[in-house]
């Protein structure tokens, strides 16, 4: 049966996607799982019923079904799957089945396919990718007339801030359940495993603090959602006037796309860029496009931007966004080696932010001078700027950026071969983590930390599977990932295979990490079949999540492993044109060897 919903099309019986008669690239199980969704719209399918017509009973955790639902939403958008809470799934988009007769074309289209074999698979997978982008961004922005209400719980504020919660919720559009038994501080500190809690029956949570400092309320705000966070700071002449100004931001819609949407780089770009324009005077916008361009590395384009945004604050007489966009000008001039002038920036930033007693800011600010201190090689500088920035996350009671620059210094004090240093300090971030009760995998960064200050790999090992023991509930941590890759090549080194391969079939998340580490096993077992088609996809899934390093480690290894010359043509061009200083001394003796010399980039 075909189905046609919006201007996709769905063969229900071959599982093709098209849309505006182009294939999209759907996974089997995501398929599979739109086609139940489709067959059984007039009702609402449970979890257990759709593991057993879906999946035929095979032994899976049910978090695969959140996994494959979240990917189909990032396809069709958050409407277009409605979650029941502890009832189920429903398809929510009107969708029409096409008589035989109109079934011709797409049938011919797809059954022609096969004899483009000419075509190499990787350029096939790219040029899908820019499509998925290029739709992305067409279907959010005009997708919004269909779309239905964001489910957002929202944190009472932290601090005095009840009033201030109480105005959001009565000026606001958008429709809250407030949550009174959850701390808006326990949520900030540890949002990546509590929003876990949340995620089946709200799309985002908001929360923050809200503090007074001489005649101005500051709101600094968090909306956590499954794809992203969206953060922002709001200054008014009273709990009321920050509370319409909250409401207006929210009134853009584009920071809930952007967290409950799993995006390219590029189609958050081209969405902030659209918000931008149609508000052009919410700084809070215009700052996240800044942000985003500089992840880009389009610094050109963010430091115009920075310019723009330093000046509406003036203009607005805003200290806090002037101090704002002089840390993000800093940013950019540091990305572009220009050290003087990046200090002479955040001297502007730190002067700004003072002036309205942002510690949060200057705490990332005297972290951003730890690097500079860095690069002029100096280790008493870094362990200053680095202890005032602790200092500052304590006064401000944010237990993330406090602990943040503790470990941070401990590596740097590694970097430097000061010994008692290293130790002292990562005890120290182990002490406080006890002592402020976070979750377990907030303990992870210290066998992490141990790990890089041991130096033999048989040393390293039992610090890299802690991390995994302590990161269990959220395996897509960053030290996880890190651990188990290290691990990984460890078992390879050591020929250990069976438990090479007990740590790959415990993936669960189909991201472009896992599938890394997917190929990595298929090339050492020879599956060339399984390494090329793991590749292809790991490589489309990191260019499309904006991981540019991963995407280069990725297309190294393809290199490495491909026999056909057109797709060595292809991956090693991108390596030649993306690869940065650091990431080429790292991985030199293999892009010698490999015959790929690259050009001086970034």
């Amino acid at each position: 049966m075909l189905y046609q919903f919006q201007n996709f099309t769905f063969d229900n019986q071959c599982l093709v996607l098209q849309k505006d008669g182009i294939d999209v690239d759907i996974r089997p199980y995501e398929a599979k799982l739109l086609a139940y969704l489709l067959d059984n719209q007039d009702k609402v399918v449970s979890k257990q019923d759709i593991l057993t017509d879906v999946w035929q009973d095979k032994v899976v955790a049910e978090q695969v079904i959140f996994q494959n639902i979240s990917h189909l939403r990032a396809l069709f958008g958050a409407a277009s799957i409605k979650t029941f809470p502890k009832r189920g799934y429903q398809w929510q988009f009107t969708a029409s089945t096409l008589s035989p007769e109109n079934n011709v074309d797409i049938e011919i289209s797809h059954v022609e396919q096969p004899a483009q074999k000419t075509i190499s698979k990787s350029w096939i997978g790219l040029a899908a990718f820019f499509v998925v982008t290029i739709f992305s961004i067409l279907f959010f922005t005009l997708e919004d007339k269909e779309s239905k209400p964001i489910r957002t719980a929202l944190i009472p504020f932290k601090q005095d801030s009840s009033y201030l919660s109480n105005d959001i919720i009565d000026q606001g559009t958008i429709d809250y359940e407030v949550l009174t038994d959850i701390d808006a501080d326990s949520f900030i500190t540890s949002a990546e495993l509590m929003f876990t809690n949340f995620n089946e029956q709200f799309d985002t949570v908001i929360t923050g603090e809200v503090r007074q400092f001489k005649d101005k309320y500051y709101l600094d705000f968090i909306i956590k959602g499954s794809a992203s966070s969206w953060q922002g700071q709001i200054q008014g002449d009273s709990t009321s006037d920050v509370a319409k100004k909250f409401n207006k931001h929210l009134s853009n819609k584009v920071m809930f796309e952007l967290t409950t949407q799993a995006l390219s780089p590029g189609s958050r770009i081209a969405m902030l860029t659209l918000a931008h324009q149609s508000s052009p005077s919410d700084l809070i916008i215009l700052a996240r496009l800044i942000e985003q361009l500089i992840d880009a590395r389009e610094l050109d384009k963010a430091m115009v931007l920075s310019e723009k945004l330093a000046t509406n604050a003036i203009n607005n007489h805003n200290q806090q966004q002037l101090g704002i966009a002089y840390i993000l000008q800093s940013e950019i001039l540091t990305n572009k080696e220009v050290y003087p002038l990046s200090r002479d920036k955040l001297k502007l930033a730190n002067d700004a932010l003072q002036s309205v007693n942002d510690l949060k800011r200057q705490a990332d600010l005297w972290e951003a001078q730890s690097w500079l201190d860095h690069q002029a090689r100096d280790y008493n500088k870094i362990k200053e700027s680095l202890l005032f920035s602790a200092e500052l996350g304590l006064q401000v009671g944010d237990k993330k950026r406090e602990l943040h620059a503790i470990t941070y210094l401990s590596v740097m004090a590694h970097k430097y071969s000061k010994t008692a240093d290293k130790y002292a300090y990562i005890q120290e971030a182990e002490a406080k983590t006890r002592e402020y009760n976070l979750p377990l995998y907030h303990f992870a960064k210290v066998p992490f930390h141990y790990a890089i200050f041991t130096k033999t790999p048989e040393e390293k090992e039992p610090h890299y599977k802690t991390v995994l023991e302590y990161t269990a509930l959220i395996p897509d941590f960053w030290v996880a990932q890190v651990s188990r890759q290290r691990l990984l090549l460890r078992y390879f080194e050591t020929q250990r295979l069976d438990e090479a391969r007990e740590l790959v079939s415990s993936l669960q998340s189909d991201n472009a990490h896992n599938n890394y580490l997917r190929m990595l096993l298929a090339n050492v077992e020879n599956d060339s079949a399984l390494f090329t088609s793991i590749g292809q996809k790991a490589f489309e899934q990191a260019q499309f999540a904006g991981k540019k390093r991963l995407s280069l480690d990725i297309a190294l290894l393809l290199c490495d492993g491909q026999e056909e010359q057109e797709n060595f043509a292809f991956y090693s061009k991108y390596i030649r044109e993306n690869a940065s200083k650091g990431w080429r001394t790292a991985n030199e003796e293999k892009l010698v060897a490999l015959n790929i010399t690259v050009e001086e980039g970034y």
